[in-house]
């Protein structure tokens, strides 16, 4: 038997990002690793491992979270001045299904240089609407966000037909349910989930994303449907196992993002890797194991229970996988295509 030095420590439990800061030959620890120590400590996810207890989580961090990043998207889209994307002419292909019509000159530089948000009620006949060339319908789940945005339209009272603004506002307070729902199913401490959160809501702030919030493109449904998939999939992945109601917000949030547009039917590979891998919970496996040693290994009752547990474990996540991939087959045969020359 050979027993340990007693001055060198004992490894603290795994899991927990929590290192301890290396010291100097006199006994004392720089300013600096003790800063990133303490860091460490305060902001590091904790203990994020399968088997991990969860700490509990006021429901008022997650919703001052979500409220706090949609006040910054709003503040960020509307003052001092509204800003978006104008629209160079494929937004019409969407929006003339609502019966409107952009309001706005016809000088090329004129409606390029500044945004107009106001689309006015028009009739459309023949191939004036739809995609460019055919007159074919173009669908998209952006739509759903565009028949919002025309309700809050006439609520703000800002005329008949549709403002590109109050689409803006339905997007920025659509991201902030999102943001609430990020930091309610991150692992890890408090502090980690809401700093996770507070980098997700300063990215999408770029131009890059928010301007397309104020826009009638379909890339604003593209995003916040990319956040909901991953909080459906944090939702999923917590519960250890495929629960229906988990699988099923899986499968409307990949449905809406998938058909924001085509480009996004190439997610469907990362969707069915994300459903069909599930982490392993050592707590349910832990008392699995006391369970078989308590009623013997070979109990039928307990062996059909585990064959049907593993049976719905491959049987529901696939079943969604064929259902996601559904929807997208079904967008892709309905997406008009270019017309060939």
């Amino acid at each position: 038997m050979v027993d340990s030095r007693p001055d060198v420590a004992k490894p603290g439990p795994p899991g927990r990002f929590a290192p301890e800061p290396l010291r100097r030959k006199n006994g004392t620890a720089s300013p600096l690793r003790s800063a990133a120590a303490y860091l460490a400590s305060t902001f590091g996810p904790g203990e994020v491992g399968s088997g991990a207890l969860r700490p509990p989580r006021p429901r008022g961090v997650a919703l001052s979270s979500g409220a706090l990043a949609a006040l910054v998207m709003i503040l960020r889209l509307f003052l001092p001045r509204t800003v978006g994307m104008a629209d160079d002419g494929t937004g019409q292909q969407l929006l003339c299904s609502l019966g409107v019509r952009n309001l706005r000159p016809w000088g090329y530089t004129e409606f390029t240089h500044f945004i107009y948000p106001s689309w006015v009620p028009h009739q459309y006949h023949g191939e004036a609407c739809g995609f460019t060339g055919s007159g074919e319908p173009v669908y998209s789940s952006q739509l759903l966000v565009l028949w919002l945005g025309k309700w809050l339209t006439s609520v703000f009272a800002w005329g008949a037909g549709l403002d590109t603004r109050a689409v803006g506002i339905a997007c920025c307070v659509a991201f902030g349910a999102l943001i609430a729902g990020l930091v309610a199913a991150l692992p890890g401490r408090t502090p980690f989930r809401v700093m996770i959160a507070a980098l997700v809501t300063l990215v999408t702030a770029d131009g890059v994303f928010a301007d397309f919030f104020v826009s009638p493109y379909r890339e604003s449904a593209a995003f916040l449907g990319t956040l909901a998939l991953a909080v459906a999939l944090l939702r999923y992945w917590n519960d250890g196992r495929p629960r229906w109601a988990s699988v099923l917000m899986v499968v409307l949030a990949a449905a809406f993002t998938i058909s924001a547009m085509p480009q996004m039917v190439s997610c469907l590979p990362v969707i069915a890797l994300a459903l069909l891998w599930l982490p392993v919970d050592e707590r349910r496996r832990a008392s699995a194991a006391r369970g078989r040693r308590r009623t013997g290994s070979g109990s039928a009752r307990r062996r059909a229970s585990s064959r049907r547990r593993r049976w719905q474990a491959f049987v529901v996540p696939s079943a969604a996988v064929i259902a996601i991939a559904g929807v997208a087959v079904a967008f892709l045969r309905s997406s008009p295509s270019a017309p060939r020359k």
